[in-house]
């Protein structure tokens, strides 16, 4: 079953208010407990199991059964077809348990306009931001919130820095990263070279005819570490692009420095380290920053796959549903806390939307 949702979390906090969904809240809760049971039976019979056809068995998950056949999703990924009547007895039985749950899930779709996944969601995102609102009494005998310190806006008024042929763009020019971690990317996610409006070939520019490979020099490799994937000694410069990492350590600035052929850029990178970790709790995020300036939701069931602000969101078959809500704040520009279940999952940095 896939189902994405964009919701305004702020709309479903008081119970006795209408949802945006069509439904009333009274509505909703008095749906949850039917949506619980279909749901619990889609997800058992979504999990792994052994398929037995003759005297062959492997051990998949069943993602459709149409048209007389089933689909298994392997462990390495692979969506093999088998025919049902090839099946022994007690795969066939387990297709039938796929299905009729299959079948549930659609009744309940069609009679209320909305899947079970999203009835449990929403109810567990309504009872969340209850008891976050509770933490207000509390929090108010708190010490006063203390700011990050940020270096302020960047000198140049773009990521895209230009110097006649040569145009780099920069995806961010300001990195969170959590409490005693590191973000490590692929180089080339997070810097986009072009000269005279060509991509390389190879790793490889055309400069005048000669094929030449950009060098990128981080002035302060305690703060962004440029090296080999699978690299990790600290280093200063690379040159081969295409194959490198870029790894933000610690609060700090660095100045990036991208050259080809006798062209040149620079672009000031500030790194900021939060004073919160990975399965914090959301209340000790509230207790850092206070409560965020906005907050977005996002539902993910299994077996999508989604990126919401570059930050990717892939539920296993057990976990069903993945409901992330995305915190933001105007005094840290370009922050995104992920917060699933009450926890933080992780954060990104965005300084456009």
């Amino acid at each position: 079953m896939k189902m994405i949702l964009l919701l305004s979390i702020g709309l479903l906090l008081p119970l006795q208010e209408p949802s945006i969904l069509g439904l009333s809240n009274e509505q909703i809760l008095a749906l949850h407990d039917e949506a619980t049971l279909i749901a619990s039976k889609f997800d058992s019979a979504s999990q792994p199991k052994t398929w037995e056809s003759g005297s062959h068995s492997v051990e998949a998950v069943i993602v459709g059964a149409l048209s007389g056949n089933v689909e298994l999703k392997l462990d390495s990924g692979e969506i093999v077809k088998i025919a049902v009547s090839k099946l022994s007895d007690s795969s066939k039985k387990q297709v039938d348990e796929y299905k009729f749950a299959e079948r549930d899930i659609a009744r309940f779709d069609k009679e209320h306009g909305i899947s079970p996944t999203a009835i449990i969601s929403i109810v567990r995102l309504v009872n969340e931001n209850t008891r976050l609102k509770a933490r207000v009494a509390e929090l108010e005998g708190m010490p006063p919130i203390k700011s990050l310190e940020l270096t302020g806006s960047p000198t140049q008024k773009s990521n895209k820095q230009t110097d006649q042929g040569l145009d780099v763009k920069f995806r961010e020019d300001r990195i969170y990263i959590l409490k005693g971690e590191s973000d490590l990317e692929f180089l080339k996610s997070f810097v986009t070279i072009r000269y005279n409006g060509n991509d390389a070939v190879g790793g490889l520019y055309d400069v005048n005819g000669t094929p030449q490979e950009p060098t990128l020099v981080s002035s302060n490799p305690e703060v962004v570490k440029l090296s080999m994937v699978g690299d990790e000694s600290l280093t200063g410069s690379v040159k081969n692009v295409e194959y490198e990492s870029v790894t933000f350590l610690s609060t700090g600035v660095s100045k990036l420095t991208i050259s080809l052929g006798k062209h040149s850029v620079e672009k000031t990178i500030e790194v900021v380290e939060l004073p919160f970790k990975k399965s914090d709790s959301s209340t000790e995020v509230v207790k850092a920053f206070g409560f965020p300036t906005q907050k977005e939701s996002f539902f993910t069931s299994w077996p999508e796959s989604n990126n919401y602000d570059n930050i990717f969101c892939n539920p296993s078959a057990t976990e069903s549903i993945i409901a992330a809500e995305h915190w933001r704040y105007d005094k840290y520009p370009g922050l995104v806390v992920s917060i699933v279940r009450e926890n933080v999952r992780a954060v990104g940095s965005h300084t456009k939307r």
